[in-house]
């Protein structure tokens, strides 16, 4: 440990690293995060590596998985009919049929199956902890669950809502689909005051991506690095440094970096 660094002292300054996914309830000291960098770097870790042992691993309270009334393993070696370790904009989370890792993001689970009977059922558990920025759990009162499409990383603007623990929950889910004519499809952009796919330079267009992309550059911009838990672009021409410590400062000072 650093110089003048006690035990009881690192465990008390460690929770400050949730600072680049939650608001935080004090301004935190520079130099309790220049000695989380030093602790880090004396123990060749990341602030990623660092949260993931911090934190609560998803088979901690994942404990029984149900689809169309069938029960299934709720970790398995499957692409998406699986819960795997993933990241949002509110740091670490437990996703079924969100794979980022996936080569082909094309490919998802799709099902047939709707209703109260036919989707997903699972059974979860909760420890008495405060929210440590790795498990999903709010002050020890539940679980955040966010809605969104596989191919999209979870956004602020992504169906939100809260489950109690000791309590069973609904959440329906009802699609919206979009569509318009070839005759708008047709019109200038001066004209429909929209953007459609063919407007930009991209393979797909998705508003959450041009979400992520803005929130993504903001952050570039202002903290001059790239934080743990976003994804990185596969278009900058530019090798952002990834974010210490002591960047969480930018965050807190620009604390709209966490809700664009």
């Amino acid at each position: 440990m650093p110089l003048g660094a006690t035990p009881e002292r690192v465990i008390e300054i460690l929770p400050l690293l949730a600072g680049f996914t939650e608001r935080q309830w004090a301004y935190p000291r520079v130099e309790d995060l220049e000695m989380i960098d030093n602790i880090l770097d004396l123990n060749k870790m990341t602030v990623e590596e660092a949260i993931d042992a911090l934190g609560t691993v998803c088979a901690d309270f994942l404990l029984v998985c149900y689809f169309n009334g069938e029960n299934f393993p709720c970790f398995q070696n499957h692409k998406f009919m699986t819960f795997v370790e993933s990241y949002t904009y509110l740091g670490a989370c437990c996703s079924f049929n969100y794979n980022p890792k996936a080569n082909d993001q094309d490919e998802h689970f799709i099902s047939n199956f709707f209703g109260i009977n036919g989707g997903l059922n699972v059974i979860g558990t909760g420890r008495p902890q405060l929210s440590d920025g790795k498990s999903g759990a709010v002050y020890s009162e539940g679980f955040v669950v966010l809605v969104h499409h596989p191919n999209d990383f979870p956004v602020e603007s992504s169906p939100t809502t809260y489950i109690q623990i000791n309590k069973e929950t609904f959440i329906d889910v009802q699609p919206i689909e979009s569509s318009c004519s070839n005759q708008v499809l047709n019109l200038d952009f001066e004209q429909r005051k929209c953007i459609i796919p063919s407007d930009l330079n991209v393979k797909s267009y998705r508003q959450p991506e041009c979400m992520l992309g803005c929130l993504r550059d903001e952050i570039h911009k202002r903290c001059h690095c790239h934080p743990f838990h976003l994804p990185k672009s596969d278009n900058t021409t530019t090798d952002y440094r990834d974010c210490k410590a002591k960047d969480i400062m930018c965050f807190v000072e620009n604390y709209f970096l966490k809700q664009i």
